[in-house]
C-alpha cells in the first residue's frame, strides 16, 4: 500500500512541475481540458510510445495509437513493430513536438497513467503523430 501511495506521489509530482506552465495551444478557441506544453522527443521506445523532454524526461504512450510489439516472439509482429519504431523515430526522433495529456477534470491521476507511463497525444507541425502512425499503416486507432 505505502509503495502505490509513494508511486502515485511521484507521478503527481512529476506532472505539477512538468506541467505547470503551459507553452503552447493545440489549435481552436479554447485548447482541450489537460496538460499542454511543447516538449522535445528524446527517444523513441516502440511504434506507440516516446520519451520526451520537457523539464524532465516522461515516457508518453500515444492514445489511440495501437502499433506491433517490438519485444515478442511473433517474428512478424516484431518485423512490423520494428518497422512502426523506425517510421516514429523518422518522424518524430529529436524534433519539437506539442504535448497534449487529456484529463477530464476530476484530478484522477488512474485515467492519465499506465504503466509508468503518462496516456497523450503529440503533435507535430499541428499533425496529430498518432494519426500519421495510423495512416502510414504502422498503427491501428484501437487494439487488435
Amino acid at each position: 500500500m505505502m509503495h502505490r501511495v509513494v508511486f502515485i506521489a511521484f507521478w503527481v509530482g512529476i506532472a505539477s512541475a512538468v506541467f505547470s506552465t503551459p507553452t503552447a495551444v493545440i489549435s481552436g478557441d479554447s485548447p482541450p481540458l489537460g496538460w499542454t506544453t511543447t516538449a522535445t522527443v528524446v527517444n523513441v521506445v516502440d511504434g506507440d510510445t516516446v520519451d520526451v523532454e520537457v523539464r524532465r524526461r516522461v515516457r508518453i504512450r500515444l492514445l489511440e495509437c495501437w502499433a506491433p510489439e517490438t519485444r515478442t516472439r511473433d517474428a512478424d509482429e516484431k518485423r512490423r513493430g520494428l518497422a512502426a519504431k523506425q517510421h516514429m523515430r523518422q518522424m518524430v526522433m529529436d524534433k519539437q513536438v506539442t504535448l497534449h495529456i487529456p484529463t477530464d477534470g476530476s484530478g484522477d491521476m488512474k485515467q492519465v497513467l499506465t504503466l509508468n507511463r503518462l496516456l497523450g497525444r503529440l503533435y507535430l507541425e499541428g499533425n496529430d503523430v498518432s494519426a500519421a502512425m495510423v495512416a502510414a499503416g504502422h498503427a491501428t486507432r484501437e487494439k487488435q
